[in-house]
């Protein structure tokens, strides 16, 4: 698939692990423990209060795992105040839709002035697709895309438009099972701008359902190399998990 792409600018994707919302301290620090086991670099988490303690905890388990923080648009009262106290815990790798309201690209450049952490899209550009794209970059809105609405001619034009303003990008998704998964590290191979972890989960599934799992090490997903999608569906797995009404 990267040959119809346009040819792989790397052999291997970044990716990080990936954790829910409202965590308790003791099951972020089971995570913490298992991203170390498993060889993963970060995390990309959702909301659990308080974050700060979160940070900590990662940090205390392994200091060099960097976190982006996924906001979805939303945090409580006082989030620039909570935001620099993040900043000195030293672990965020970037936060994703931070508030204010996704359209409101005019007071994005004011969160890069005051903060270190570089910011994430995501939400505008869901709404928007390209033309959020064009309107965030006149803006000065972001510092990294994440590019995880549409199809991958959408995902690979957005990230030439990237790469063209300097802007790195990841790929984001849900859990998805092994085929998508591999159509995606495609997809990523051969985006040069994309260099940020991007969503690949399908090793938290009970079953990618491939005969072969997609290869993770040293937090990268190795890009298939085979036929296609260079990845084979099983057939015995579709048939243990097919759910008739």
């Amino acid at each position: 698939m990267w040959r119809l792409l346009g040819g792989k600018t790397r052999d291997r994707v970044p990716v990080h692990n990936w954790a829910g919302k409202h965590l308790t301290i003791l099951e972020v620090r089971e995570l913490a423990q298992r991203c170390v086991a498993e060889g993963f670099a970060g995390v990309k988490m959702k909301r659990s209060y308080p974050l700060v303690d979160v940070l900590r905890t990662y940090h205390d388990v392994a200091p060099y795992l960097k976190i982006t923080i996924d906001l979805m648009g939303s945090y409580p009262d006082g989030f620039l105040e909570h935001a620099k106290r993040w900043q000195e815990v030293g672990n965020v790798l970037c936060i994703e839709d931070p508030p204010p309201a996704r359209d409101a690209l005019d007071d994005y450049p004011r969160l890069r002035d005051e903060l270190e952490i570089p910011i994430a899209m995501h939400l505008h550009l869901n709404d928007k697709g390209i033309h959020g794209m064009i309107e965030a970059v006149t803006a000065q809105a972001c510092d990294i895309f994440n590019l995880g609405a549409g199809s991958t001619n959408d995902f690979l034009g957005r990230a030439y438009l990237a790469e063209q303003v300097g802007i790195p990008v990841w790929h984001g998704l849900a859990h998805e099972l092994g085929i998508l998964d591999a159509a995606m590290i495609h997809a990523c191979a051969a985006a040069p701008a994309c260099t940020y972890p991007s969503d690949i989960l399908s090793h938290q599934r009970v079953h990618s359902m491939l005969v072969t799992p997609i290869e993770f090490t040293d937090s990268h997903a190795t890009v298939p190399d085979g036929p296609g999608l260079g990845v084979d569906l099983d057939e015995d797995a579709v048939q243990q998990f097919t759910v008739t009404g």
